[in-house]
């Protein structure tokens, strides 16, 4: 199977971006090659990538181990400055390194505005590789707008990528399997003045509830379960309707739910992410959010901070455990 060089950029003295999250062009550099690495050996194709180490160091590093492992394509991927709105894949001026970069080309057909392809003699690991050289220049990291619409199509970008890699080495190309979404069991059971105590000791009861009641937890303590008032709150903290006896729900009904748009979620000191593949998260969150799609996309969830903001503004992305 061909050998694949992933050399992600990791400059000594990281660039900042205009992305919606805190982030920087080493950073979000990696989140898009953990992708591509990832199908790639999905795939079949043997990978190798570029070290921890920065700057000038990485460069030579990268090249020599590029070189000693014997690979068949070095692929090296960053985002641009200057001002301009176009992604760019460079290459050494050669019939076999254009040819390369056109496929590369044919499959770059997510970007917001165009791609083009440019020989280029002087940068170290395009003229210093054996193997074939394409060097992405992703998008510009300096424009807002193509920030967050990479951020938001990273993994649409690098499928295409991948598309090109199996054209080049004549790979058969499978899509991604599709994550199946996270899954609860939900219990419901209709109520008629049910006796509804505030806690699981409480020895009389604080009032009575009619109408259908889900299980809040499958636990039962002294006899009783916890219940509450709607679906989406099953397992949230601080959505505990009260307490009520466990024989109340002994004709109770089963239903299996998945985790959909707007549904809201309670965060406790949660993890956050600015991508679905970041390995450090950007900070913590508390509070009430919102799934932003539903759609659960390596093992994580986009969230948004309010209802107005579904489907519309991303606050970053949250383990799906987190999704409850």
């Amino acid at each position: 199977m061909a050998k694949i060089y992933l050399s992600p950029a990791l400059h000594g003295s990281d660039n900042p971006t205009l992305c919606p999250q805190k982030c920087s062009e080493n950073t979000h550099c990696g989140q898009y090659m953990d992708i591509v690495e990832k199908r790639l050996k999905a795939l079949g194709f043997e990978v190798k990538r570029g070290g921890p180490a920065t700057g000038t160091a990485a460069m030579y590093k990268r090249v020599e181990e590029s070189n000693a492992w014997g690979a068949d394509l070095h692929y090296v991927a960053h985002t641009n400055a200057g001002g301009g709105r176009y992604s760019m894949t460079m290459c050494w001026n050669d019939s076999v390194n254009k040819k390369a970069a056109n496929v590369l080309h044919k499959h770059r057909k997510t970007v917001p505005t165009t791609h083009k392809v440019v020989t280029n003699k002087d940068l170290y690991e395009i003229r210093a590789t054996v193997a074939v050289c394409l060097y992405d220049e992703l998008i510009f990291h300096d424009h807002a707008g193509d920030c967050e619409w990479f951020h938001k199509n990273m993994a649409a970008m690098a499928e295409d990528t991948v598309r090109a890699m199996c054209e080049l080495h004549g790979v058969p190309y499978a899509e991604p399997e599709e994550e199946k979404p996270e899954e609860k069991k939900v219990t419901s059971a209709t109520l008629y003045k049910e006796p509804l105590y505030v806690s699981s000791t409480a020895k009389t009861a604080a009032g009575t509830k009619s109408g259908t009641a889900y299980l809040w937890s499958e636990e039962i303590v002294n006899g009783r379960v916890r219940i509450t008032t709607d679906v989406k709150y099953v397992g949230v903290a601080g959505m505990v309707t009260g307490w009520v006896n466990a024989k109340a729900f002994s004709n109770s009904s089963q239903a299996v739910v998945s985790p959909k748009a707007g549904q809201q979620v309670k965060l406790t000191l949660c993890p956050l992410y600015i991508s679905s593949t970041a390995t450090k998260r950007s900070g913590l969150k508390s509070g009430t959010y919102y799934l932003y799609d539903g759609k659960k996309v390596n093992g994580r969830y986009r969230i948004t901070n309010s209802k107005a903001n579904v489907g519309k503004a991303v606050t970053g992305w949250i383990d799906a455990k987190y999704v409850k």
